[in-house]
């Protein structure tokens, strides 16, 4: 049967990586289909201490030998995967049960070239409720590994290579479909890319990479460059 593989990319969360992981090993699909899960701790020895209590109930856990940021390790997770199909957890982030499942089953029923999400409600530092967001998240859609082939992998960018790879997806054909439900429980706490100055929402970084997306009209294969690692 089929295998969806779950890639948590992990720095400096540590205190929070446990609850995203027990998110993930929760997950159940239907008999038949199996969930892997892959911790990829970017060259920081406390989440991987913290991932590696977890090998045995399966979860696999690596260290990038060098700190290469979010979307190289993705790209090392995704190397290492062995799923039909692909999806992402952040390390200060929780799953809601059932999310898979429903992720999945709309996968299997609209075919490889869906990109599924969920929607999501933001949290605070101790998980509790804050608000619901708005739409979906662009870093943990559902992917086939089709897509993947087809597509490479994330772009060795600081920011906003999810939205790089979502749009070359959607040119490629790809359709985004979401579970209407708020499944993904996305943890403010001012520590997130997204929120700082630097990678954070209107930073001149974000913004000049956010202009090369909209100035991509063909879904160009991009190399997947990842690192080095080391295993649990």
């Amino acid at each position: 049967g089929p295998t969806i593989s779950i890639i948590i990319p992990a720095r400096g969360h540590a205190q929070y990586l446990s609850e995203a992981i027990e998110s993930c090993i929760a997950q159940r699909v239907r008999p038949g289909v199996s969930i892997e899960i892959i911790v990829v701790c970017d060259a920081d020895e406390s989440c991987f201490s913290v991932a590696s209590g977890y090998s045995s109930q399966g979860v696999i856990v690596c260290n990038l030998v060098k700190h290469r940021g979010s979307y190289v390790a993705q790209n090392t997770g995704v190397s290492i995967s062995s799923g039909d199909y692909i999806t992402f957890c952040g390390a200060d982030d929780i799953m809601a049960a059932g999310r898979i499942r429903r992720m999945f089953s709309l996968m299997r029923r609209h075919g490889p070239m869906s990109l599924v999400n969920s929607f999501f409600s933001f949290v605070d530092s101790d998980g509790v409720h804050i608000k619901d967001g708005d739409g979906c998240l662009g870093g943990i859609f559902m992917y086939s590994r089709e897509m993947f082939d087809r597509l490479g992998g994330f772009r060795d960018w600081e920011c906003a290579a999810d939205t790089d790879f979502v749009n070359r997806a959607v040119l490629s054909g790809g359709t985004i479909r979401a579970v209407r439900g708020y499944d993904y429980k996305y943890r403010r706490h001012g520590k997130q890319l997204t929120l700082s100055d630097e990678t954070g929402s209107g930073s001149s970084l974000r913004d000049g990479y956010l202009k090369v997306v909209a100035e991509t009209v063909s879904p160009e294969w991009v190399s997947p460059k990842t690192e080095d690692y080391y295993l649990e």
